[in-house]
């Protein structure tokens, strides 16, 4: 899987700690949808909502529309054939008007249910987790970690636009794989996009409230992919994410055991194309 769909994976989903919501028969559903296998060679894909109550894939595998439609990180995403990783898929869902990001992820799970017979339940696991915490004892914090006065001014710039600074703009978040930037936004949303990168739960045990600017940058892997790292040993001689909190944000993270939500895949099938 390409790192821009990895990232944008990692930015789209940024509700800390959302619940799980398994498929019901209740579900509201697209007026207009089409399933199709893509077959292309291409490895870039793409995956959001669109204007006008669209919701679009292009070239996915059906894993990671898994993930986008649940809101679930790869590691809390367990069970089902090999197939759902490497077969590519292009969906189209129209709804009979305009619609919000989540009640078109609710249409896709309908649609999912429906075209791949997709039956899922969750379960809560006990796992290796991490605690953010304050690295120094003196409490100071570093220099790319700095509290955002309250409130947001009202912004009227597109999303994509960025702030002084290079951080996005008040109350946003942006990234990638290796790139964490949010602007006035709580530790906890830091400990979530933290989770997904290192692929194991995350608490916010800092005791910092109120809202922060945060820019984190780090080299070496750390994506959901690669097996539980300890903090202070990387895999290479490159900036690990580890290392990365310590020097830029004055944070760290220690082990501890952790409770988490998984969606469990009970049974999917191929759909039938239109």
């Amino acid at each position: 899987m390409s790192r821009r769909l990895v990232g944008a994976l990692a930015v789209a989903m940024t509700v800390a700690g959302a619940r799980l919501h398994p498929q019901s028969t209740e579900l509201p559903q697209f007026e207009v949808a089409s399933v199709k296998r893509n077959v292309s060679a291409d490895a870039e894909g793409s995956i959001g909502a669109q204007p006008n109550g669209r919701f679009v894939v292009s070239n996915v595998p059906l894993r990671f529309i898994l993930q986008v439609t649940y809101e679930v990180p790869a590691f809390r995403l367990t069970g089902g054939p090999k197939w759902i990783d490497v077969e590519r898929y292009d969906i189209q869902g129209q709804a009979t008007g305009a619609a919000s990001n989540q009640q078109l992820s609710t249409m896709m799970r309908a649609l999912l249910a429906e075209r791949f017979k997709l039956k899922v339940h969750t379960d809560t696991r006990t796992v290796a987790g991490f605690a953010l915490v304050r690295a120094k004892q003196d409490g100071r914090l570093g220099p790319q970690l700095r509290a955002h006065p309250e409130p947001c001014p009202a912004q009227s710039a597109p999303a994509g636009e960025t702030a002084p600074g290079g951080l996005p703009l008040c109350g946003m978040i942006s990234g990638s794989d290796r790139v964490i930037r949010m602007s006035a936004r709580p530790m906890t949303d830091l400990a979530t996009h933290l989770s997904r990168r290192l692929a194991r739960p995350v608490t916010d045990r800092t005791g910092l409230g109120g809202l922060f600017d945060v820019r984190l940058e780090w080299a070496a892997d750390a994506r959901s992919s690669a097996p539980l790292a300890q903090p202070g040993s990387p895999t290479d001689d490159s900036v690990s994410v580890f290392t990365a909190l310590q020097e830029q944000l004055g944070l760290k993270l220690q082990t501890e055991r952790a409770e988490a939500e998984f969606l469990v895949i009970d049974s999917i099938e191929h759909p039938t194309d239109d």
